[in-house]
Formats: structure tokens, C-alpha cells, sequence
């Protein structure tokens, strides 16, 4: 039975180090190399999977630094927008299924898009724009008035479907939270609430799959079967399934996050087919473990979005994985990024299961009465749970 506070401060006792974590939120960036950066750039253009070295890993040290330092510049050119239109544009130009659209990075390209996401991520502009460049992406400034965004934006040809990955400017993180999106356009409306969700929220990331996750006919390499893409036969994830692909540049990103930012969470939003029995949403922290804990994370969204929906449905029916009597369906248990978050290697996440929730991994599952409202895509709901679920950081005068 959960207490009487209130989500965020359940949330906030449980991980603790908010308030310390935001005075690393603009954190100097030690890039510490087994290869020099003249390495890397001589690496450029090599055949990636026979070039690599698995010498070649980039890790950070931040040191402490004031979360609102003065902003500083990290992109090469600007442009003027309305971000959530820019999001609808974005996503209804996205490849279909079928499509064969999507192209599998390889493991150099992956690890130095790694890199780039996680300078940027840290507020290293330097090292950001230096590493985008090597990768084949331009940083784009995305200006919404005072707002300030900053897209990882491809540049070669070769890059096909990798996805749009955004960054908020630093100085103007609200919550250390990225937002995940790997069915936008399967996942009916998941894509553009995760954009409002980013915005509404002060979200420090945004991630969306690149083309429909069923756009390649060909199977990716993860565990695990689906019904979905296969005329509802058994068979393996696609390899342009986002939430299944563990060498994708949307892996990367997601990474990158988990490694750079110390406590942050990925909220991943998912849609399913809902049948008159079914739960209006789902939770997970991507295991089936069952937690009696106040402060746990999906418990506390479960509750916040009960609260949402209540004022709109007079029977309000939402599950989790982990609470105990509730049904164990669509856990995201097969979800790499899940895994990744729970402590699995890189190397390990498409065929090893975690069954030690860390705490920064949160999957939804969404039925329509979240996502809809007369017959159009809203989500107004999830957000409030959002808001609500997760705290702000600190704002420290300087």
C-alpha cells in the first residue's frame, strides 16, 4: 500500500541524489581515450566491424559544476521552429512497413554516435561537435521561442532511418529524464506524446525511431518472438524494431544517456491492442519482479496515472509487472534498452534477461483511454502521471 506522500517525493526519497546530482548537470567533460582523437578521426571511413578496437572506449568524468551555468553555443546552425510541429512532420515522414528502409549501423559507427550523444549530453560542446562530425552528424539548434533543442541530424547518405535523437539545451533541464519513442508509428500516438511529454516535462532528452518498426523484412539478432509484422505467426523481432535492435544507433543514444547522466531515466511509451478485458495501461521497470517498495518507480506511475484517468473514466483499470496479483503481460522483458538500464552489458542486451531493476528504466504500455481523447491523439493523462511521478531538479540561484 503506498504512503501518503506524494509520488514525486516518493520518488525523490528513493533515488536520493537529486539534489547533488544536479550540481553535475553541466559537467566538465574528461574524455580519456585508449586511442587519441587524431586515432579517431584517422578511423574514419574504415570498414567498422574489421577496424574496431576494443581499445577504443570514451568515458567521462564530470566534476562539479552550477546546473545553470550560462548556455553554450553546441551547434554549427539554427533554425527556427515549432517543436511539436516539427515533430509531427518529423514522424509522418517516417519510412513504412515493409519499406526496407532501415540500415543497421556498424559497431565503429555506433560507438563513435555513442560518444558524440554523450558529449552533447553533458554539455561538452567541443568535444560534441568535434565527435558528430566524425560520426556523419551535424548538431542542429531547434529554436521554440526561448527554447533552445539540439538534434543529432545525419549528414551521409549512408545513414538510413537512424532515428532523431534531441537534446535540450542544458542550462534548461527541468527533470534528468529521456524520453523514448521506438514504435512511433505502430505504437499509435506514442511518438507525439513522448515529443509533448518532452516538452511539457523539461525533459533532458528525446529519442524516436527512425521508420516503422516493421520497415525490413529481414530478423534482427535479439531473443524473443513476436506475432507483430508476421500475419500473427511466431517469428523473430525485425532488425528495424527500435525496442528489440541492439545494434542501432537508437541503442546508442539510449546508452549514452544511461552512462553520461547519473540517476536519469528512460520513460519508454508503448500502445497496445486493447480487448474490453484488458488493463487501460501497463507498467514495467522491464522485469517481472515484484516490489513492496513505496518509492519504486512503476508502482508510483501506476498510481499517478489511476489518479489522471479518474477524472475522465468513473472505472479506472491500470496494471504492473511489478506489483504482486497483478498479471505479468508486456513486461519488457525482451526490451534492450530495459536491459541495458537493469544492468546487462552492451554486448549481452539481445540475448541476456535482467532480472535486477535498477530503477532508471520505466515501459508503458498505453491502451486508448491514455492516448485519446474524441477520437484524437492526446496523452494528456501520461503527462500529468509524468509530472506528478517524476520530481524537478532544484533550481539553485547563482
Amino acid at each position: 500500500m503506498l504512503g501518503s506522500k506524494t509520488a514525486a517525493q516518493q520518488f525523490k526519497g528513493r533515488f536520493g541524489g537529486f539534489e547533488t546530482l544536479c550540481w553535475v548537470l553541466l559537467p566538465a567533460v574528461l574524455l580519456v581515450a585508449a586511442c587519441s582523437v587524431t586515432g579517431i578521426e584517422n578511423n574514419v571511413g574504415n570498414d567498422a566491424d574489421a577496424s574496431f578496437d576494443s581499445q577504443y572506449d570514451v568515458f567521462y568524468a564530470p566534476s562539479p559544476a552550477p546546473p545553470l551555468a550560462a548556455p553554450t553555443v553546441c551547434a554549427t546552425t539554427s533554425r527556427s521552429v515549432d517543436f511539436q510541429q516539427w515533430a509531427s512532420a518529423t514522424l509522418g515522414a517516417l519510412p513504412p512497413e515493409n519499406s526496407n528502409a532501415y540500415l543497421a549501423p556498424t559497431l565503429y559507427e555506433r560507438q563513435q554516435f555513442k560518444a558524440a550523444a554523450m558529449a552533447l549530453l553533458v554539455g561538452d560542446c567541443t568535444a560534441a561537435r568535434r565527435l558528430a562530425g566524425q560520426s556523419g552528424f551535424e548538431i542542429v539548434e531547434l529554436r521554440d521561442g526561448p527554447d533552445r533543442y539540439y538534434y543529432l541530424e545525419p549528414r551521409r547518405k549512408a545513414h538510413s532511418a537512424p532515428g532523431f535523437f534531441v537534446v535540450r539545451a542544458h542550462h534548461q533541464w527541468q527533470r534528468q529524464v529521456v524520453l523514448e519513442a521506438p514504435h512511433p508509428l505502430f505504437d499509435q500516438g506514442t511518438g507525439i506524446i513522448s515529443a509533448r511529454a518532452f516538452e511539457h516535462l523539461g525533459a533532458g532528452a528525446l529519442a524516436l525511431a527512425g521508420s516503422h518498426r516493421c520497415a525490413n523484412i529481414d530478423f534482427g539478432s535479439a531473443d524473443g518472438t513476436t506475432r507483430v509484422c508476421n500475419e500473427g505467426t511466431h517469428h523473430p523481432y525485425r532488425e528495424s524494431d527500435m525496442a528489440h535492435a541492439a545494434e542501432s544507433y537508437f541503442q546508442a543514444f539510449h546508452e549514452a544517456f544511461h552512462d553520461a547522466i547519473p540517476g536519469g531515466v528512460a520513460i519508454q511509451l508503448h500502445a497496445f491492442a486493447q480487448s474490453d478485458d484488458d488493463p487501460m495501461f501497463i507498467t514495467s521497470d522491464g522485469t517481472r519482479h515484484d516490489s513492496e517498495d513505496d518509492g519504486h518507480l512503476a508502482l508510483l506511475f501506476k498510481q499517478e496515472l489511476t489518479y489522471a484517468l479518474e477524472s475522465r473514466w468513473l472505472e479506472v483499470y491500470g496494471t504492473s509487472c511489478n506489483e504482486a496479483g497483478d498479471p505479468d503481460s508486456l513486461c519488457a522483458t525482451t526490451n534492450v534498452q530495459g536491459r541495458y538500464s537493469n544492468g546487462v552489458d552492451s554486448d549481452e542486451v539481445g540475448v541476456r534477461q535482467s532480472n535486477r531493476p535498477s530503477g532508471r528504466f520505466l515501459h508503458i504500455e498505453l491502451g486508448r483511454e491514455p492516448r485519446m481523447s474524441n477520437g484524437f491523439i492526446d496523452g494528456t493523462p501520461v503527462l500529468q502521471a509524468l509530472e506528478a511521478t517524476i520530481p524537478e531538479l532544484p533550481t539553485i540561484g547563482l
